[in-house]
């Protein structure tokens, strides 16, 4: 974790947050008045500029944060422990929870009362962000402002409008062309993967060696969208492959180890490999790799597989979400008839 060093306008004293490290903590040991608490796993520190700036060169880039901030998130933290939240859920609620609060820090007079509105329109504004993004950010606070208040009767948060956008999918050809675009056996192998099970990004990269299930045909996915367990499929064509990434790390229990092996690889080295698949195919197209679990789900509507079994592999609470596909298949467009055919002598 990024050192942090938690604060309080009016009180004393400093705390410091920070993972061990041998030589630092030799260091913060020689800093008149810094305490271990073991009870709270932190430093803590006399208030003071001078100790303040010992701190800074100590740790370059260290993050100061209020300590009642510090402190809503760890309510935060412990709610998400209680109700088994998945990991993309407790990052997500985290990360828009903590910069609406330090963001509501800045705010004085009318624009404090209003400080939801006011937060969801500098990302609109300044940031340019998507209706999904926004909608994210108001889900986070809403949950967040329950969970504080037990009552909804605060400021009014803004609805934030669906925009109901058709998913980007590729075409058989067009999906070849990237899966093979890369020469590197891993990066070939999670874009298959994700093409193949209709996976989330978040879902291919935390896919451990035991959830493999080679007898059966099948992948267990664990803590997809909704913290929900399920079964996706596991295309016998990448059998082999998969056991040879399996025996290429024995020491992780990842499929796909990241740097520090007992970590799985990133979300966005995953989408980066994605990225560069798609430039070395030559598709020009803005879309990101969700589009292959979108193109999954189409191409198998499109050789007659049963909607609600598409709805089960790709982890859908409601039909309604896989029938979007529907409106992007190629055969059942083109298998519909135009009412301009039916009119008497035609046109």
């Amino acid at each position: 974790m990024k050192p942090t060093l938690y604060t309080k306008p009016d009180e004393l004293p400093f705390r410091l947050k920070l993972d061990f490290n041998a030589e630092i903590i030799k260091k913060i040991r020689e800093i008149p008045g810094a305490k271990w608490s073991p009870e709270e796993r932190l430093w803590t520190f006399p208030r003071g500029t001078e100790i303040l700036g010992s701190l800074e060169r100590l740790l370059p880039g260290i993050t100061s944060v209020p300590e009642d901030i510090r402190q809503n998130m760890e309510i935060l933290d412990r709610e998400f422990r209680v109700r088994k939240y998945s990991l993309a859920t407790r990052k997500s609620y985290r990360h828009y929870v903590r910069e609406y609060l330090e963001f509501r820090a800045t705010l004085s007079g009318e624009k404090a009362s209003q400080s939801i509105r006011e937060y969801l329109d500098m990302l609109a504004k300044n940031r340019n962000c998507s209706v999904s993004t926004l909608k994210q950010a108001a889900n986070a606070i809403r949950f967040f402002r329950n969970l504080l208040s037990g009552t909804r009767n605060q400021e009014t948060i803004p609805s934030v409008r669906n925009k109901r956008s058709l998913p980007s999918v590729f075409n058989r050809s067009e999906t070849k062309r990237i899966l093979d675009a890369l020469s590197n056996f891993s990066h070939r192998l999670l874009l298959h993967l994700v093409y193949s099970g209709g996976f989330r990004v978040h879902e291919a990269v935390r896919i451990r060696k035991t959830d493999l299930d080679f007898e059966r045909g099948l992948i267990l996915v664990r803590e997809g969208k909704g913290g929900k367990d399920r079964f996706t499929l596991l295309a016998p064509s990448l059998k082999e492959k998969l056991m040879n990434q399996s025996a290429l790390h024995p020491e992780s229990p990842w499929l796909f180890p990241g740097q520090q092996k007992k970590e799985p690889l990133s979300i966005r080295t995953a989408q980066k490999i994605f990225e560069q698949a798609l430039g070395k195919s030559g598709i020009k197209r803005k879309c990101g790799i969700h589009s292959l679990r979108h193109s999954f789900a189409t191409h198998l509507l499109e050789d007659g597989t049963d909607i609600r079994v598409i709805q089960n592999l790709l982890g859908h609470n409601s039909l309604r979400t896989t029938e979007i596909y529907t409106h992007v298949s190629k055969n059942i467009i083109e298998s519909v008839k135009s009412p301009l055919e039916g009119l008497p002598n035609g046109c």
